[in-house]
């Protein structure tokens, strides 16, 4: 579920939608993605928070619910490979990875599409808020 959009390129326009979650979500209990180094290289077409239920009183999976009830697509794309049906049923096992399940549990993305506008920007900063602090 959620909303997949494929743009050809990036531009500033992607950078600057992430610089403007990453200032709108500095004071919500959520972790928000690391800094990127300046030689890093990166697609910049998902903005993934990490909501974790102790922290922030909802689970990942409320806060999608209620941004999925405000018309804002999210998705889970980080999920722990080893709990993957593909290798939970086969001969492979990498036995318990807790870091990699806990992220897995709590992360979640939504799209940093180069069609969003600054109101749409302004929708999700103003959804996650509410649902966060309902």
């Amino acid at each position: 579920d959620g909303i997949r959009y494929r743009s050809p390129s990036r531009g500033l326009g992607d950078v600057y939608k992430r610089q403007a979650y990453d200032e709108a979500f500095s004071d919500l209990p959520v972790e928000r993605p690391s800094r990127l180094e300046s030689d890093t290289v990166h697609a910049r077409h998902l903005y993934s928070l990490l909501v974790d239920k102790d922290r922030c009183g909802v689970s990942r999976d409320e806060v999608r619910r209620g941004l999925h009830r405000r018309k804002i697509g999210t998705g889970v794309h980080y999920r722990s490979v080893h709990e993957l049906s593909v290798y939970r049923n086969a001969a492979y096992n990498a036995g318990p990875l807790p870091n990699a399940e806990y992220v897995s549990g709590i992360k979640f993305s939504f799209a940093l599409a180069r069609h969003l506008t600054s109101l749409d920007l302004q929708d999700v900063v103003e959804a996650v808020h509410a649902v966060l602090r309902a």
